[in-house]
């Protein structure tokens, strides 16, 4: 028995729901998926294969939190929070000082803080909330980076 294709030329529409699968006198049926697995629908119909992870290492110790640092569209850290300390990637691999060693700081945050951490990020300074207060990790140079010891503290007064 030959096999039928159908070359879809638009995705516009997007997935169906599984409530509209099959119902062929849908109109935008002909511009639909009924899966869209490991790809990402353009507005304009079209599709593109998303992007990946790759391994380039292990974590440092049993447990850790993966925080996206993006200091500008061409360079963006990803932060391994641990127990105690931070280790920092590029999209290359492993983010090195100028002797090879693998950056990371201390901290004071506990693995138990981290779980539960918040962020948001203001130019090249991370804003950390946690149980322990709010901190900043600041990008000094594209190897340095540094944690404010002290708690930030702000004011509470309204805004005249």
């Amino acid at each position: 028995m030959g096999r039928i294709r159908y070359t879809h030329n638009s995705f516009s529409i997007g997935i169906l729901r599984k409530k509209i699968h099959g119902n062929t006198e849908f109109e935008g049926y002909n511009n639909s998926l009924e899966e869209c697995e490991n790809f990402q629908i353009q507005p304009t119909g079209g599709v593109f294969k998303r992007g990946g992870t790759k391994f380039v290492s292990r974590i440092k110790g049993d447990n850790a939190v993966l925080i996206l640092f993006c200091y500008s569209s061409s360079e963006q850290y990803m932060c391994e929070f641990g127990d105690k300390y931070i280790r920092f990637y590029t999209k290359y691999g492993k983010l090195v000082d100028g002797d090879g060693k693998h950056v990371e700081i201390e901290t004071p945050f506990s693995i138990e803080s981290i779980k539960n951490i918040k962020t948001f990020q203001s130019g090249n300074i991370l804003y950390l909330i946690t149980d322990l207060g709010i901190y900043s990790l600041k990008r000094t140079s594209t190897t340095s980076f540094e944690i404010e010891d002290k708690p930030i503290t702000y004011s509470a007064e309204p805004l005249t």
